[in-house]
This record gives C-alpha cells, structure tokens and sequence, in this order.
C-alpha cells in the first residue's frame, strides 16, 4: 500500500521494485510450457536493466560531479521502462501471481515519476534504505512487545518525518 503526504515531493524505492521485476523474471523462466524453451525475453528483464543503467549513470555523474546525466540517456531508458511497463500491464493475467504482475507493471507506468525521481534530483536516493534504518529499532520493539506502549511513542510515526524531510 502506498501512502502520500500532501504537498510533500515523493520518490518510490528502486531497490524494492527491482526485487519485484526480479521475482516476475524467475516465474516467467520457471513458467515455460512443458516441452518448450522459457521466451528469452520478458518485459521485466527490460525494465529492471533500463533501472539499473540509470542508477549506474547516476552514479558516475555523482562521482563526476556533475550535477545531472545527459537528456539523450535519460530519455531512452524511461522509454525503455515506460514501454516495457505498458507491455507487462497489458498481459492477460492466467492466475493470481500474473494478476501482480500485472499490476506492479501498472503502478510503474503510473507512478514513473516517483520511480524516476532520483534522477532528476540528485539529493533523491533510489532507495529508502536510511529511512529503514531509522525505524528498525523501532519496529522491533513493536514486535517484540506486540504494540506501542505509550501514546506518545504512537503518535510518533518516524518514519513518515524522517522521508518527508530528507526528501522536502
């Protein structure tokens, strides 16, 4: 599920999508018909590439200090994305996995701004993984104890604080 804070600029995380793309490309190898090769292609393969070519622009153009990469290379992987996202959301779903599938290729078409987001400002990470880790502890103790003890602690929704202001 996806939560939105208004008037706050969002950024969807890269890492867990692409362990997504990832699972969509093991099924569809694992789902051949019997006596039939597995498709070499798979619009997951396309979009999960494109992602990880723009990270790795990123991260050149970081190191170069440069302060974003060029129109032509940006242009052409959100197209490959963007295509490939359209391919995988017009799938007919045969089962309950597909339907996922399905519709995590249409929350990329829709929501490839937010996915993208990191490449256009660079104080953006393509991932949430310091949030995360700013809850863990947190999170943990939750579960351990089976709740939050107190209202106050409660009424502290870290997380949402800390993405919204790194991400402000």
């Amino acid at each position: 599920m996806s939560y939105t804070v208004p008037g706050a600029t969002h950024a969807l995380c890269t890492a867990h999508v692409l362990r997504q793309l990832e699972a969509v490309l093991d099924y569809h190898r694992t789902t051949a018909p019997p006596h039939h090769p597995p498709d070499p292609w798979c619009w997951a393969d396309q979009v999960a590439t494109a992602l990880r070519t723009l990270m790795k622009e990123i991260d050149q153009a970081k190191a170069a200090g440069h302060h974003g990469i060029a129109d032509h290379v940006l242009t052409e992987q959100r197209h490959l994305i963007s295509h490939g996202a359209i391919i995988g959301a017009s799938a007919t779903p045969a089962n309950k996995i597909e339907r996922k599938h399905r519709a995590l290729a249409r929350r990329l078409t829709n929501r490839l701004d937010d996915y993208l987001r990191f490449t256009t400002d660079f104080t953006v990470s393509p991932d949430n993984n310091a949030a995360e880790r700013q809850i863990r502890m947190a999170k943990i103790r939750q579960k351990v104890s089976g709740c939050m003890r107190t209202l106050k602690g409660a009424a502290n929704p870290r997380v949402a604080v800390d993405s919204t202001a790194r991400s402000s």
